[in-house]
C-alpha cells in the first residue's frame, strides 16, 4: 500500500475535502487534464501531490499558529505537559513525513527503552509482493514504463525517485 502524498491527497480528495477538490481540481485543470484525476496515478501525480500537501499542510499550520496564539492569550491553551516516564508500559506514535507515514513502537522498562521499532514510508513503498501476489507501490508503478536505453533506465529511476526512497 502506497504511503506518501499521492496516497494522502488522493483520499483527500476522494473524501471531498473541500481544499484538496479545489487543489488538485486547479491542478488537473492546469496541465490540461481536467476532470481525470487518474492522471494522478503516475510521475506526475506523484510530483504533483507533494505541491499539493505541502501547500494544505502550509496553509493549515498557519491557521494553527494563529488559533494556537490567539487562545494562549486567552490563556486557555496548555503547551508542556510534565509526563512520567518512570512506570513500565508501551507506546506509539505516528509522525507524517515528507515521502509518508512514520510508525514508532517503544515499550517502557525500569524507566528505560526496552524495545523500540520504526516502520517507515520507504517498508512500505518498497515492499516486494506479498502472499496473494500483489505487488508493492514502487514495483507496481514500474510496470509498463518504456525504457529507451536498457544500458542507462533513466525511466525507471525518475518512477523510483518519485517515491522519495
Amino acid at each position: 500500500m502506497e504511503v506518501g502524498p499521492l496516497a494522502q491527497v488522493l483520499i483527500s480528495y476522494l473524501a471531498g475535502r473541500p481544499e484538496a477538490k479545489k487543489l488538485v481540481d486547479d491542478t488537473l485543470a492546469a496541465v490540461g487534464q481536467a476532470g481525470n484525476p487518474t492522471i494522478l496515478l503516475s510521475n506526475l501525480g506523484r510530483i504533483a501531490a507533494r505541491v499539493i500537501k505541502a501547500k494544505i499542510n502550509s496553509d493549515n499550520a498557519l491557521r494553527w499558529a494563529t488559533e494556537l496564539l490567539d487562545n494562549m492569550g486567552k490563556g486557555e491553551t496548555q503547551v508542556y505537559e510534565e509526563l512520567d516516564f518512570s512506570k513500565d508500559g508501551t507506546g506509539q506514535s505516528g509522525w507524517d513525513a515528507p515521502r509518508g507515514s512514520l510508525a514508532h513502537y517503544t515499550k517502557l522498562s525500569g524507566g528505560k527503552i526496552g524495545t523500540y521499532a520504526a516502520v517507515p514510508p520507504s517498508n512500505w513503498n518498497l515492499s516486494p509482493r506479498d502472499d496473494k501476489g500483489v505487488r508493492g507501490p514502487v514495483e507496481q508503478a514500474l510496470v509498463g514504463i518504456p525504457v529507451v536505453d536498457p544500458t542507462k533506465p533513466l525511466e525507471i529511476l525518475r518512477t523510483v525517485h518519485t517515491f522519495d526512497p
